[in-house]
């Protein structure tokens, strides 16, 4: 079986306004749709892709997205599965999150993943069971085909459990978020003084689906500057290209084929997001971008545009980027 993931593009619900479950969620934005409608587009002119079936969640953002790229694979939406859902929010579903925060307080689902995000609703363990139950039924029903799933973030994660899927191959089909979460929106946002407000919508967006670490950031960053000119052999990396400052060296023939993707659009001119960087104890450390980052190296590029985020107003008052 051939699974192909698709996250739904952007969507009213989120991380402002009201808790987007079956009944809080109200299906895409004006972007979300152009998303949707641009991967139609490039689905139906790709030859090598053929599918057999298409299946999304219930909720509205994912039956939407579904429903717009059916006509580029030439079928249409077959079965809406409940169990694709992102975490099932319970009786929390349109709450507002100021609400929902009165209600049943803060907290997160990975340092506390037994616990319910709300009455009726999923845990963050009981989630991932039941998307990774789902999947193994889907590759069972669907043996030698290709099916294209529209769901969300969240429903990647289970894929990664060693040996839960032993005849499936997966490939993700992204769409790019990339109009509203470019440099220059960066630069706009720091005008208004909400550059934080924009880092956290793009990590929570399709260009990164890092919503995890926006809460992390948001509960140690206190202030942002940017978007500035780093070099690229300053920055502290996850994983890096031998020779780079990195934690894990990957070699050449190691990463994703999309970053070779990147590369070459690059190459043709095309300036990705900026990287999302920390400062602390005098190093840059890269905590969103890694991926761009080695598009850019290969691309012949040695500086990136950045966001850099501080603990301490006077650490972000005293910074100065260095030069390449």
């Amino acid at each position: 079986m051939r699974l192909i993931l698709v996250r739904h593009g952007d969507a009213h619900a989120g991380f402002h306004g009201v808790v987007g479950g079956r009944t809080g969620c109200t299906g895409l934005t004006d972007l979300g749709r152009s998303q949707a409608e641009a991967l139609r587009d490039r689905l139906a002119a790709d030859d090598a892709v053929q599918a057999d079936s298409l299946v999304s969640s219930v909720l509205p953002r994912a039956v939407e997205t579904a429903q717009i790229i059916a006509p580029g694979l030439g079928i249409e939406l077959g079965r809406q599965e409940c169990d694709l859902c992102e975490v099932h929010t319970g009786e929390a579903d349109g709450l507002t999150w100021t609400e929902y925060g009165t209600r049943y307080g803060g907290f997160s689902m990975e340092a506390e993943p037994d616990r319910v995000f709300a009455p009726g609703g999923d845990s963050w363990n009981s989630f991932h069971e039941r998307v990774a139950q789902t999947m193994q039924r889907l590759s069972r029903d669907h043996a030698g085909e290709t099916v294209f799933t529209v769901c969300h973030a969240g429903c990647r994660r289970p894929l990664n459990i060693g040996g839960s899927f032993p005849s499936r191959t997966e490939m993700e089909v992204a769409m790019d978020d990339l109009q509203e979460h470019s440099v220059e929106s960066a630069r706009d946002a720091a005008a208004r003084d909400e550059l934080g407000e924009w880092v956290t919508s793009f990590l929570a967006s399709p260009g990164s689906d890092n919503a995890d670490l926006a809460d992390k950031l948001a509960a140690t960053t206190h202030c942002w500057t940017g978007p500035v000119e780093l070099p690229l052999d300053q920055l502290n990396r996850l994983a890096g290209a031998p020779g780079t400052p990195a934690l894990a060296v990957v070699e050449e023939d190691e990463w994703r084929d999309d970053v070779e993707d990147l590369a070459r659009k690059i190459e043709a001119g095309f300036e990705p997001p900026p990287v999302i960087a920390t400062y602390r104890g005098g190093q840059l450390l890269l905590e969103d971008g890694n991926h761009r980052a080695e598009a850019l190296r290969r691309a012949g590029r040695t500086t990136t545009w950045g966001i850099v985020g501080f603990e301490d107003p006077a650490d972000r008052d005293a910074f100065e980027p260095p030069t390449p």
